[in-house]
């Protein structure tokens, strides 16, 4: 049994399963959002905990982006929508 905690999907937030199969000797870790689809599997993952790991490894935002990104927000609304049906959904 694992006892790594998944973190939410990066791209969408939903929760995170793990959908391996020890039997063929895959590890994979998935989005349970069905409209994100994201998965996590790489060839030479030997474990579920490396498999989730690398799921909840996140890229660090530099310095600079964090400035830049601050100052586009500046005097900005920001909507966002929900709603199906593709389109991002992001005004």
């Amino acid at each position: 049994m694992n006892v790594m905690k998944l973190l939410p999907c990066a791209h969408c937030g939903s929760p995170a399963e793990e959908v391996s199969d020890v039997r063929y000797g895959w590890y994979v870790v998935a989005c349970t959002n069905e409209d994100c689809g994201i998965t996590m599997s790489e060839v030479g993952i030997e474990s579920q905990a490396e498999a989730n790991a690398i799921w909840n490894r996140r890229a660090e935002i530099a310095p600079e982006a964090a400035v830049v990104f601050n100052k586009t927000l500046t005097g900005c609304e920001i909507k966002l929508t929900g709603g199906g049906g593709g389109g991002g959904g992001n005004t």
